[in-house]
């Protein structure tokens, strides 16, 4: 829900968080529009069963190299 409701605002974000739990498995990321977060879609429960610490998920937020930003 929360990756649909930031779409608009930060949308390489919002993709990375729904592709990283695996929901495009059910419905790919270019067709979910806001009315899917407000209500209930029909088909599988889409709670959340990815291993979150799985070194294989990208990360959102890369790390910043200040030292490399700098020179």
């Amino acid at each position: 829900m929360i990756a649909i409701l930031i779409k608009p605002f930060l949308p390489k974000t919002a993709e990375t968080f729904y592709k990283a739990f695996n929901f495009e498995e059910f419905r790919p990321w270019e067709a979910v529009r806001y009315d899917d977060a407000i209500s209930r879609p029909e088909g599988p429960d889409l709670r959340v069963t990815a291993d979150w610490w799985a070194e294989s998920r990208p990360r959102c937020f890369p790390k910043i190299d200040l030292k490399a930003a700098s020179a």
